[in-house]
């Protein structure tokens, strides 16, 4: 008999244990849904906000433009209010020795390496595909005489 009681008093206590336990997951369980709900209303009044900025009128002050597409082989250059174009300069690429330590080119029947200037175009760049330079502010690649 004293079997049976323990038995029936620890399936008992067993069960109220599981109570007390699911009783706190479910009041958990409110305040973790309260938390959300909190948060989806903060979201959903950040979502509300509009935001008034000023705008902006570019004013160059007789300065390149750099919002406005230049053509490809074609720099522009301002004086004053005019805007003269100005041409690619003729730049033929008679070799390239790009493998070594110091790539070279050899560009109008000169040996250039990189940082030299010609025509008043900088060579930035020399590698298999051809000669990198910059012209008035704007970068080029002339091919290599293989890859014409």
């Amino acid at each position: 008999m004293k079997t049976k009681i323990k038995t029936i008093f620890l399936y008992g206590l067993i069960l109220i244990i599981i109570n007390f336990f699911a009783s706190i997951n479910i009041v958990l369980a409110d305040s973790q849904s309260e938390q959300i709900k909190k948060l989806e209303e903060s979201e959903r009044e950040a979502q509300r906000i509009v935001i008034n900025r000023p705008s902006l009128d570019y004013k160059s002050n007789n300065l390149a433009d750099p919002f406005r597409l230049k053509r490809k082989g074609v720099v522009e250059e301002t004086t004053g209010a005019e805007t003269t174009v100005l041409p690619l300069p003729s730049l033929i690429i008679q070799g390239i020795v790009w493998g070594g330590g110091k790539p070279q080119a050899i560009i109008n029947n000169k040996i250039l390496q990189i940082g030299d200037v010609i025509e008043n175009a900088h060579i930035v760049d020399i590698n298999k595909s051809g000669v990198d330079i910059i012209f008035n502010g704007q970068q080029h690649n002339l091919p290599a005489p293989a890859k014409k």
